[in-house]
């Protein structure tokens, strides 16, 4: 069986991944704090430790 890795792109900065969605998310907020590490958020009116909303699109959907 193989084994599948979900990934994310993220604008201006590597990618995230992880085997389950959980793991990917956890990545993804962590690339995105490495990302903004020594950036001043309030620059950009970023609040400390802002909630991630992303967009997913998932294919080959399997139906019940």
């Amino acid at each position: 069986m193989e084994k599948k890795e979900l990934v994310a792109k993220l604008l201006a900065a590597k990618e995230a991944s992880g085997k389950t969605y959980d793991e990917l998310f956890n990545n993804l907020r962590e690339a995105i704090s490495l990302f903004l590490e020594d950036e001043d958020l309030s620059k950009y009116d970023i609040q400390a430790n802002p909630a991630i909303i992303a967009n997913l699109e998932l294919s080959n959907m399997l139906y019940a």
